[in-house]
């Protein structure tokens, strides 16, 4: 494996462990059933539909995208009236079945159905119960516990 790749897949578990303690703010009782008001998306991909939750709703979202190589990068169309986060993300599913989605701890996961790279999969379905990083000096540490 290459550096490259090693450094990537560190920096995109430290930031999860990051994001996984931030979203722990989030309040919303049931994000699922938060109401969003009516959209209409034409010829985007699925990210583009999620960002809307998180950058309108401030919901927070983690998604692994496909490898556009497996699976190309579907455009699709949605025109949803006043709805809620659930119908929302069943009904992007549904425009683009290669994905799948869950709620959990307060985050919603997106990741693909079907093609996912095996190493991502397994680093992202880790589950850390401690992270302690030590960067510099030995007097500086980070520590969260999930």
């Amino acid at each position: 494996m290459s550096e490259k790749r090693v450094a990537l897949i560190a920096i995109c578990v430290l930031s999860i462990c990051v994001f996984m303690s931030e979203a722990r703010a989030y309040d919303q009782a049931d994000p699922l059933s938060q109401p969003i008001r009516a959209v209409s998306i034409k010829g985007e991909t699925i990210a583009f539909a999620l960002d809307l939750l998180t950058s309108e709703y401030r919901i927070p979202i983690g998604i692994e995208l496909g490898d556009p190589k497996l699976s190309p990068h579907r455009k699709i169309d949605l025109d949803l009236p006043q709805t809620t986060v659930r119908e929302f993300l069943d009904s992007v599913v549904t425009k683009d079945p290669q994905y799948t989605w869950k709620l959990e701890r307060g985050v919603i996961h997106v990741w693909p159905a079907t093609d996912r790279d095996t190493l991502i999969a397994t680093l992202l379905d880790t589950k850390i119960s401690t992270l302690l990083l030590r960067i510099g000096p030995a007097d500086t540490e980070f520590t969260t516990t999930f």
